[in-house]
């Protein structure tokens, strides 16, 4: 064998060793952690990950890890990374429950940015996939607030939120002060301009579409607090000409 082919060989010797120590035991994962879930339990995020058991923590594609992760709704964002010799990090944020919507007798929930999570169990305390490919999720912290009069809503799990009736509510309760979103139990929305907020204290407020939402709000707040005693009703449509209507307690 001459001198470029003893070269060869070595190379050849060195790759292989060098593919074999980065593939063997001492690199696949003993450890996965994971951060900042709040709903999805940890089992269901190493599930949704889908980390082979004899991966190796050198070359584990994180991107591809990361994709999986956000293919499920309750993933916003996902963070992986690698830790020499044998542990792997998972940070994910995740959406947050915020309306519900009764389609054909089931109640299906959206997250406050738009995203179609599941159906409610009939407790109305966990979110359920459609799929059964999680467990129940536990939203018995979370003030979940029924919007209705949404005519033909079709919701598929994993998907936007796409009716303008929705988007708009969601806007509302995103983008309005949230001493008055606190206080908001139902909402009815036959039609974006005319969506109206109902409040724990029997208040409708007449918003419609989610635009000036500061200076809806400031009235809002300021005819709550003049009309405390008597008010039923507030209308914001039109920053312009804003009303209000009041019955005796």
């Amino acid at each position: 064998m001459g001198l470029y082919g003893l070269i060869a060989a070595a190379v050849c010797l060195l790759a292989w060793g060098a593919y074999t120590l980065v593939n063997s035991n001492m690199f696949t994962p003993d450890t996965i952690s994971v951060q900042g879930a709040r709903f999805l339990n940890q089992d269901d995020i190493k599930k949704i990950a889908d980390i082979a058991p004899n991966s190796s923590v050198i070359t584990l594609d994180s991107t591809a890890v990361e994709d999986r992760l956000r293919e499920n709704p309750w993933v916003s964002t996902a963070a992986v990374s690698t830790h020499l010799p044998r542990s792997i990090s998972i940070e994910v944020s995740e959406r947050t429950p915020a309306i519900s919507v009764e389609v054909e007798g089931v109640k299906w929930v959206a997250s406050s940015d738009g995203r179609w999570l599941g159906t409610l169990d009939a407790e109305g305390s966990k979110v359920l996939d459609p799929h059964e490919s999680l467990q129940p999720v536990d939203i018995s912290a979370i003030n979940l607030i029924p919007v209705d009069a949404v005519p033909d809503v079709h919701p598929v799990w994993g998907q936007p939120v796409s009716e303008e009736q929705l988007t708009n509510a969601l806007a509302l309760l995103r983008g309005l002060d949230s001493r008055i979103v606190s206080r908001v139990v139902r909402v009815v929305a036959p039609e974006a301009g005319r969506t109206s907020l109902f409040t724990t204290d029997e208040v409708e407020l007449d918003v419609g579409l989610a635009e000036n939402l500061p200076e809806k709000s400031s009235i809002i707040l300021a005819m709550l607090e003049e009309h405390s005693d008597s008010v039923v009703l507030i209308n914001v449509r039109s920053i312009e000409n804003p009303s209000w209507r009041g019955l005796n307690r």
